[in-house]
């Protein structure tokens, strides 16, 4: 590939992008009387007395062999609590995927809980991302129900929106082993689906059918990352069926389509592949300049190649389609 070409692709890019420890010791000193004793029915009396001995001894090890494991069990969650507010309270840092352990049940409602008793999504983005990176269903259904219904009506600001926007996209990392959160992206990827939602209003031109658009490429992506094969099929179904994800007016003409988003979809799909779920979450997605020169690159592969041309050969239609609409100039 050419040095003009490499440019043409790389600038493309720009215009196309555009967000225990524990350890414990037991010591268990165990004294069983033994003194001699009588003949006869003395020493089975003595006898009976020391397995009764015997019998409470076990009964006291067991009953404190429980009480040590409740113990540390409990403090085995609050050292993962105390690790889980360190990286909320570093609000210029954006937890890492790498940073965040998988959540016991105990922490994740925990942190759920805190999440709902902040009302700004700008305020609990960390929440966000470490329910992503290590919480379970609970966590899932959170975010789900973040994009879906606790922001309906509200008007929001521009950093609101972009966090609601990049959630689903999180969510596809909870998609890797939640199948609520996979089965809840592959029908959030039809801008139809958001149009049947009250959302919020964040002023964009062209409205709710734009939010919707967004939205779908959003949960596009999050299945991009999910790594999981059917949403790399899904992904290419959508390629040779590119009205699926289109938003026609009542004359026919294109609203807003997601061909951005599945090209977009790729690449991420390509870098999760490539570099891992980590690797991706915690350098290249992190960092806008990491991820346009790994977008560059991409383009420069065949995958990459097909995907652009693909995308400009649909954006080619719309163009066309919007000039042949009465009243329309060159």
């Amino acid at each position: 590939m050419t040095t003009k070409k490499t440019c043409v692709y790389v600038v493309a890019a720009g215009a196309f992008l555009g967000g225990l420890w524990f350890v414990f010791k037991l010591g268990l000193d165990r004294t069983l009387g033994n003194s001699n004793v009588g003949l006869g029915s003395g020493t089975t009396a003595r006898t009976g007395l020391d397995q009764d001995h015997q019998l409470n001894d076990h009964s006291s090890v067991r009953t404190d062999k429980s009480k040590l494991l409740a113990t540390n069990e409990s403090a085995a969650v609050e050292s993962e609590w105390q690790h889980i507010e360190g990286l909320l309270a570093q609000p210029h840092h954006r937890p890492l995927m790498r940073e965040v352990p998988r959540l016991s049940p105990a922490a994740e409602a925990r942190l759920v809980s805190l999440y709902q008793r902040i009302p700004e999504i700008t305020n609990k983005y960390h929440i966000v991302r470490i329910l992503a990176f290590g919480g379970g269903s609970l966590g899932a259904r959170t975010l789900m129900n973040a994009v879906t219904n606790e922001y309906s009506d509200r008007t929001l600001g521009v950093q609101e929106h972009a966090v609601l926007t990049y959630i689903p996209q999180l969510l596809g990392v909870l998609a890797r082993h939640s199948q609520e959160a996979f089965e809840f992206l592959k029908a959030a990827s039809c801008p139809k689906f958001w149009l049947e939602r009250r959302l919020w209003d964040a002023g964009l031109q062209g409205g709710v059918d734009h939010l919707a658009c967004i939205m779908a490429g959003a949960c596009i992506k999050g299945l991009a990352v999910s790594g999981r094969p059917e949403a790399s099929e899904l992904n290419n179904w959508y390629r040779t069926h590119p009205d699926e994800v289109t938003l026609f007016s009542t004359s026919g003409s294109v609203i807003c389509r997601c061909d951005g988003a599945l090209a977009e979809a790729a690449f991420k799909n390509y870098v999760v592949r490539e570099r891992g779920i980590t690797t991706a979450f915690d350098v290249v997605f992190y960092d806008s300049g990491v991820y346009m020169r790994e977008f560059g690159r991409w383009l420069q592969t065949d995958e990459g190649q097909r995907w652009y041309e693909w995308h400009g050969s649909i954006q080619s239609v719309v163009t066309h389609s919007r000039q042949s609409l009465p009243g329309s100039t060159d």
